[in-house]
């Protein structure tokens, strides 16, 4: 039996009127004191002061037993002294049941009555939860079950009352009782709990992504929308899907590293490599020529740092990359603000497409200075060439010249040599088959070759039968003109015709001596005129004049 009990107010302060569970003071049956979860709970929200305890119970239990006598029969118990802890069928107090899991203590009261404590925690069904989606449960599983989505109803103190699978794809073992704190990493548990009161206080969803510690200890990756759960009208909890993006974190992370990794190499490159937008702009660059400034170069316009005079040649290179999507390139110079050498530039155009459309431009440099010093020094070079290739084309000109000249000259001194030649040889035809070849000065190897090859023909064409040979003229003869003289008497008889020899001196006859038996075929004549004679009389001997 209940006895009525006088509440202190020392008993229920501000962690019994802040706590997450219903907490109800019974005495003689009925409510004495009830705090916020409690009213919200079994009143909707007005004081519960005075009401039987039966009233916020069914008639029966799921069991079949009447509620009233559970109760009580728990109520004793925990009178005894033995803490109840049990599941009771209770009343939302706009209709419908829900189960709670109730504590049951005896506490002291003022004036002695025994009194009770109930500490009520709702526990909502799978069943039921998958009522309030407006579908059975195994049709709610068979929706959710080819789908990365995880579907949970998470409590305002953080535990999981329902989810769409046994357990979500991070956890091996059922998740339904347990905290969301347990699969979250310690650094995500204020978080958490922000997150919860948020949403469970505001009813304004929230979206974030959040590492969860595996069954196997990793870390996944989820990304989480966390709304109201409202069954009734009241928030009592939290919707929450969740899918798992680890591999696309894992991507991004790849990425973002990869993108590092790029931008060291870019900046690490000794060109200057830029991005602009459509109006020229600068809105990225890897590094600046010393006496510019990052800050003074993003948001410039790119053609504000080229040179005048190649300033067209840049507008048209943007235009043409802009317009038709394709690279180009184009040389420049800069001259630093504070001045010093020229550096040279070979700047590369390229696209940055988005789809088809070309959004941006890509300018990447590359120092040519060295190059265009090459250039300049290899173009000096074929300048002084150039200078070299005429003047020698001018000498080769009066070369040429000169070989002509010296050719004409030659030919006439050839020609004067052969007049020379002939009248230094005279062959004279004195009569019919005899021919005077008077020799006059020096006689050498080219002159006696010479002689031999003229007097030959002329006794083959004339078909002379002797030859007169005068060395009126001749001085001196040394052994090898005598033995000049010697082929040409043997070649002249080879060809039928006798050679006399006329005029010799008193020196050309000892050297004629010296020789020896070389000379005995010579005929000699003391003068020009005996030979004439003997010759003629020979040839008038053997062949006689016809008609005297």
């Amino acid at each position: 039996m209940l006895h009525a009990v006088v509440v202190p107010e020392s008993l229920y302060c501000a962690a019994f009127e802040s706590s997450m569970d219903a907490l109800l003071l019974l005495g003689e049956g009925k409510v004495a004191a009830a705090n916020a979860t409690a009213r919200r709970l079994f009143g909707g929200g007005v004081p519960l002061d005075g009401r039987e305890i039966v009233s916020l119970l069914p008639p029966s239990q799921p069991d079949g037993q009447p509620s009233q006598a559970t109760f009580e029969q728990r109520a004793n118990a925990a009178l005894g002294g033995a803490p109840q802890r049990f599941m009771l069928r209770c009343c939302y107090p706009e209709g419908g049941t829900f189960v709670a899991e109730i504590t049951l203590t005896s506490i002291g009261a003022e004036g002695g009555g025994p009194a009770l404590s109930l500490a009520a925690r709702e526990v909502v069904s799978r069943v039921e939860i998958a009522k309030d989606f407006h579908m059975g449960e195994e049709e709610m599983r068979a929706t959710l079950e080819g789908s990365p989505l995880t579907v949970t109803v998470v409590a305002p103190d953080g535990r999981f009352l329902w989810s769409s699978r046994s357990a979500p794809s991070v956890v091996t073992d059922p998740i339904v009782g347990r905290k969301v704190f347990a699969i979250a990493p310690n650094a995500a548990h204020d978080f958490i709990k922000e997150v919860i009161e948020k949403v469970a206080t505001t009813g304004q969803p929230m979206s974030f992504e959040l590492p969860v510690t595996a069954s196997t200890g990793e870390t996944v990756w989820q990304d989480i929308h966390a709304g109201p759960y409202r069954p009734r009208g009241a928030i009592e909890g939290l919707v929450v899907l969740s899918v798992n993006i680890d591999a696309r974190k894992r991507a991004q992370q790849a990425r973002a590293q990869s993108e590092e990794t790029l931008r060291s190499v870019v900046e690490s490159l000794p060109g200057l490599i830029m991005t602009l937008d459509k109006d020229y702009r600068i809105t990225s660059i890897n590094r600046v020529l010393p006496g510019f400034s990052r800050e003074d170069a993003i948001g410039a316009n790119a053609l504000d740092y080229v040179p005048p005079e190649y300033r067209e040649t840049a507008r048209r290179s943007f235009e043409q990359v802009f317009r038709t999507g394709q690279g180009t390139r184009y040389e420049t110079v800069s001259v630093p603000p504070s001045g010093g050498s020229a550096v040279w530039f070979m700047v590369y155009v390229g696209a940055i497409l988005k789809g088809e459309e070309v959004v941006a431009l890509t300018l990447a440099t590359v120092d040519i200075t060295e190059r265009k010093r090459l250039e300049e020094e290899l173009q000096q070079s074929l300048g002084r060439a150039q200078g070299y290739a005429v003047e020698l084309e001018q000498k080769n000109r009066l070369l040429a010249d000169e070989n002509a000249e010296r050719r004409r000259t030659e030919e006439d001194l050839r020609r004067q040599r052969e007049v020379v030649s002939r009248l230094s040889t005279p062959i004279i035809k004195a009569w019919d088959g005899v021919l005077v070849l008077p020799i006059i000065g020096a006689l050498d190897s080219e002159r006696a070759a010479h002689m031999m090859e003229r007097l030959l023909a002329e006794i083959a064409g004339s078909r002379a039968r002797f030859a007169v040979l005068d060395l009126t003229g001749v001085e001196t003869m040394d052994t090898a003109t005598v033995g000049y003289l010697v082929n040409i008497v043997r070649a002249a008889s080879l060809l039928g015709s006798r050679c006399l020899v006329s005029g010799i001196s008193p020196v050309v006859a000892q050297t004629m001596i010296g020789l020896g038996s070389a000379t005995q075929g010579f005929q000699t004549f003391g003068q020009m005129q005996d030979a004439l004679k003997f010759a003629l009389r020979e040839a008038f001997v053997r062949e006689p004049v016809h008609g005297r």
